[in-house]
């Protein structure tokens, strides 16, 4: 009997103690996720008013889906924005992951000088982004353009306001980014592969190449997957470092992503600074793009699964 009351005091308070640890995460969850979310998903439908300084809240329904339309019909800003996204998504998957890819085998491996290859392309992960944006502009602006007008004689000065030039300056910063914020990803997955499995094709007659495609590839294809929907999934919140090169003035139309779209609605629409009227007309985005990014995501999931290669 005294073992049996013994056991379940412990029992009790071990019951005791999970949920005094988990109540404040669990509360912290439903506060800052649950709450925030749908009250994100209300104000879609609602409008905030400034009447002398003071936000009244009412429903119009659908007048802000209405509006998004009116701008998609009317003016080419959100169009450009989307394929502005959906050029990133691909730089993403055509040219960062496979790239990524290919250098994470370098290092996998221990070819020369892996090990200054990987610190050289990580360390932009480390670095503050603005220190990493301020030299880039400063090295664009007052080196590349300059040979760049020597040579051509073409006068392309404040390039980052060019629409004929814009978009490439930002690409190549992006592409500097996204190798270093995935290789390690790769690395790491690499390192699971078994070294027998590697010798043994070693040993088959398989050079690097064949190990690498039948290999290694299929062995980290599920980090390649979830990478791809991730990259999929973020289309909606991709600012591509926009903001950090224009700051808190608008960025030019040609450069803006779905992403920068949102975060100027909320951050810098107002003629000084934030301006909680468009809190609604962005929260009416962000349900617009959630709407259509889940189905798309889970769809891709599901194909990437399907006809991807097996370890087998």
């Amino acid at each position: 009997m005294k073992n049996d009351k013994d056991n379940n005091l412990i029992k009790r308070n071990g019951k005791v103690f999970f949920w005094v640890m988990v109540a404040l995460p669990l509360l912290q969850f439903a506060v800052f996720y649950v709450a925030v979310n749908f009250n994100s998903v209300l104000l879609a439908f609602k409008s905030y008013e400034n009447y002398t300084g003071k936000i009244v809240t009412r429903w119009i329904w659908f007048a802000n889906f209405e509006e998004i339309f009116r701008t998609w019909r009317t003016g080419t800003i959100l169009q450009t924005a989307v394929l502005n996204s959906l050029k990133y998504l691909a730089i993403d998957v055509f040219v960062v992951m496979p790239v990524s890819i290919m250098f994470g085998y370098y290092v996998y491996k221990n070819f020369a000088f892996s090990g200054f290859f990987k610190v050289l392309i990580f360390a932009p992960s480390i670095i503050c982004i603005m220190v990493l944006v301020i030299f880039f502009r400063y090295f664009v602006e007052g080196a590349i353009v300059q040979i760049v007008e020597k040579t051509s004689e073409k006068y392309i000065s404040g390039i980052f306001f060019q629409r004929k030039y814009a978009f490439y300056p930002l690409t190549i910063f992006y592409l500097m980014l996204g190798f270093s914020g995935n290789l390690l990803l790769y690395i790491n997955a690499m390192s699971n592969v078994s070294d027998s499995v590697m010798e043994a094709a070693m040993i088959d007659g398989a050079g690097e190449f064949k190990s690498f495609v039948h290999i290694v590839i299929p062995a980290i294809y599920k980090t390649c997957v979830s990478l791809i929907i991730i990259s999929i999934a973020a289309v909606g919140s991709n600012q591509a470092y926009i903001h950090s090169f224009y700051g808190s003035k608008s960025a030019p139309e040609y450069t803006q992503t779905l992403g920068y779209r949102l975060f100027y609605l909320v951050i810098g629409g107002g003629s000084n600074g934030d301006d909680p009227t468009r809190y609604p007309i962005a929260a009416a985005y962000g349900v617009l793009i959630t709407l259509i990014i889940v189905p798309v995501t889970s769809v891709a999931k599901r194909l990437l699964n399907k006809f991807g290669p097996s370890e087998e």
